[in-house]
């Protein structure tokens, strides 16, 4: 038996942005399960009345992390970003909202929002920040093969600046091509993630023909497809920022992930080293939000935590926060789970409370802390295990699992 609230809903919500006709009401005629309301839940309602959607949804999901059972606050965070336009994630709301409370009377009409949702979003992704679309999106087969020839039979790289770059390549229209998605990749991590701090280096990066090539004079592992290298001032030396990338594949061809993977990853990188300075970023910070900076924002790589998933398999967060070196065994996992966990927390945040979060990790915080404080959540000393359940709740609706993530099985 489910938990339930003290006081009814109100009898009645208007849907606006659904295919509800003008006046078209949703009847909600008895509690919701879920724990009891907090302060963010409160400060949401006042939000939602006032059609501050964007505000509301973040005190909905703060309110959220402290109650994973929350059915209301999942309801209203649904509405909200339905408000909103971001119709994938409104539909995995309401599905979310079905799962805690699958016997409410509404569940019909919820199921036709779901519906209209899916409809309007036409099976696109809108949650991804970039707003333009790169060129090289558009380029056809051919064009992306000419990438991995060089422009000349020298042996010279042709080189391309821009006010934050050096690019060499041994194509000139790569190196361009390079040199304009490095800056346009720099200024969206940076506003997404620094709050608009701009980066204040020329990052050096270099396009090797083959990956022995890269391998002989990056010194990154045999796996990479990309390193970076970033050495802060000394006295009076410059700051050292550098990027190897690989042109080709071992098949000859252009390598397709170079520019909506492999260069955004190590930027992300390149602009967490200079932001971290002397002190260390956690593993899985790092690499979640490198994952999170590739044009797919990740992605690509859910169809594996998925499978984890459903099998109980994924890295417990206790373990997942602490870890310092790389588990051969779990690469792969390890790579998706720490961008699915990133999406989950940075998704929610703005860009001045992400750049607090960064702060708080830089400060040696723990990650219980470095969510509290810039959110003005209550401490509690359970704060980890409660997100790792809203985190499990939100894959089930995510991922459109038949039956309730399992919980790791592991330490």
């Amino acid at each position: 038996m489910s938990r339930r609230f003290t006081f009814m809903l109100p009898v009645v919500f208007l849907l606006a942005g659904s295919d509800a006709t003008p006046g078209d009401k949703i009847p909600v005629g008895r509690p919701v399960p879920g724990a009891n309301l907090g302060r963010a839940h409160m400060e949401g309602i006042a939000l939602f009345r006032e059609k501050r959607y964007a505000e509301a949804a973040q005190r909905f999901h703060f309110e959220r992390l402290d109650n994973p059972g929350n059915a209301r606050a999942v309801f209203f965070l649904a509405l909200c970003t339905q408000h909103l336009d971001q119709w994938q994630k409104a539909e995995q709301l309401w599905q979310e909202y079905l799962l805690l409370d699958s016997d409410d009377p509404t569940a019909a009409y919820i199921r036709r929002q779901m519906a209209f949702c899916r409809k309007q979003s036409g099976g696109q992704a809108d949650d991804n920040p970039r707003r333009k679309k790169p060129v090289w999106l558009n380029l056809s087969e051919q064009e992306l093969d000419a990438l991995g020839r060089s422009s000349s039979e020298q042996a010279d790289y042709a080189v391309v600046s821009r006010p934050h770059c050096l690019v060499r390549a041994r194509n000139e229209k790569l190196a361009t091509l390079v040199a304009d998605e490095t800056e346009a990749v720099l200024k969206q991590i940076n506003a997404t993630l620094l709050n608009g701090r701009a980066f204040p280096h020329v990052i050096e990066v270099t396009v090797w023909r083959s990956r022995q090539a890269f391998r002989d004079n990056a010194g990154a592992p045999h796996w990479s497809g990309g390193g970076f290298s970033f050495q802060p001032a000394r006295g009076s030396s410059p700051a050292q920022a550098r990027i190897d990338l690989i042109q080709k594949t071992d098949d000859g061809r252009f390598d397709r992930d170079l520019l909506p993977r492999a260069l955004p990853h190590e930027l992300c990188h390149v602009v967490l080293a200079e932001f971290f300075g002397q002190k260390t970023c956690p593993l899985w910070l790092q690499e979640g939000l490198a994952v999170l900076a590739e044009y797919d924002r990740g992605r690509s790589r859910d169809k594996l935590v998925r499978e984890y998933v459903k099998l109980g398999n994924t890295i417990p967060f206790r373990r997942l926060f602490t870890a310092r070196t790389y588990d051969k065994e779990q690469l792969s996992l390890f790579y998706a789970q720490s961008a699915c966990v990133a999406r989950f927390l940075f998704d929610q945040l703005s860009s001045r409370q992400s750049l607090e979060f960064l702060e708080h990790i830089r400060s040696g915080q723990s990650v219980r802390i470095a969510i509290e404080r810039p959110l003005c959540l209550k401490p509690l000393p359970g704060r980890i295990q409660r997100l790792e359940q809203s985190w499990r709740q939100h894959l089930f609706s995510q991922f459109n699992l038949t039956c309730y993530p399992r919980a790791p099985t592991g330490g």
